[in-house]
């Protein structure tokens, strides 16, 4: 009897490649395990808070602060000339004309109530008789300045203030002032306000030179 030779080696040979082939199909299982977790970790989705606190801001500012007639006298024969930034006008005197009027500017990020003080009466203003000292407020920028009551106050129906000019004569315009505005706005379309000044000043006014008065605007955060 013949005994074949190799059979054995043939075997041990297909071990070996059922073991690597083994090991090539786990190790390409770890490998595609890994790409995976790759794969997700750049694809994956996360979540992330941003936080900040906005502070309240009451401020306005006088954008217009000077309103300036210069020189001039009651033109002779006159009893009162009259000033009046409302209109632009001088009537009856040669001092320099003034359209600009004081602008109101609310530049914070509420709404706000004003309150305006005159330093001076009219009478120690721009002397006694017939003299007057009148200011009156309005929008400047529509719906700037809106009301929940009082009759010095803008509402819907009514640019101004007052339905006319408020004579500066009395205590409430120069010691404690006057609400001229209950609510006024802050949106960057509706957040300025105008001050006209009317002067009528006599041919017989007690004061002369330089004279002038500071109004004051006083904010209040609603």
């Amino acid at each position: 009897m013949v005994k074949r030779k190799g059979k054995p080696e043939n075997n041990d040979a297909n071990k070996y490649l059922f073991y690597f082939a083994i090991f090539i199909l786990v190790f390409s299982l770890i490998v595609f395990s890994i790409n995976v977790i790759k794969i997700s970790e750049i694809t994956g989705r996360a979540t992330g808070t941003t936080n900040l606190t906005i502070e309240r801001l009451t401020s306005i500012n006088f954008t217009t602060r000077i309103i300036n007639w210069s020189t001039g006298a009651v033109t002779p024969g006159k009893t009162v000339a009259t000033l009046n930034t409302a209109t632009g006008t001088v009537t009856n005197g040669n001092w320099t004309a003034n359209s600009a009027g004081l602008i109101i500017e609310n530049n914070g990020n509420q709404n706000l109530s004003i309150d305006l003080l005159a330093g001076k009466t009219a009478a120690a203003f721009v002397g006694g008789g017939l003299g007057d000292y009148q200011y009156n407020v309005s929008n400047s920028e529509q719906g700037s300045c809106n009301a929940t009551n009082g009759s010095r106050v803008m509402g819907a129906t009514s640019n101004y203030s007052v339905g006319s000019f408020v004579n500066v004569n009395t205590t409430v315009e120069t010691t404690s002032g006057t609400r001229v505005c209950e609510i006024f706005r802050f949106e960057d379309d509706r957040d300025v306000i105008r001050l006209d000044i009317i002067l009528n000043i006599t041919s017989t006014a007690n004061i002369t030179g330089f004279i002038g008065d500071v109004i004051t605007a006083t904010a209040t955060a609603l």
